[in-house]
């Protein structure tokens, strides 16, 4: 049986490269080394570099529906 791990990243923090099932990053998190994953998701920002590899990189983007309310008129 070869299972993969799953990562996690909440809050600010670096982990190490590899295979993984799910990688989720929620808030600012960095992989150093090479990144192989079945799905990826991120919350906030993400910035992906490609360099010298052939690659693909497939997404699905979910927009979340907020309801705001502001506690006096804008102007």
């Amino acid at each position: 049986m070869n299972e993969k791990m799953d990562m996690r990243i909440s809050g600010s923090s670096t982990m190490p490269g590899g295979e993984y099932d799910r990688v989720s990053i929620s808030g600012s998190g960095t992989v150093q080394g090479d990144l192989r994953c079945q799905s990826l998701s991120c919350s906030g920002s993400v910035h992906i570099v490609v360099a010298d590899a052939k690659a693909s990189l497939g997404a699905k983007i979910t927009f979340a529906e907020r309801e705001v309310s502001m506690p006096q008129a804008v102007i």
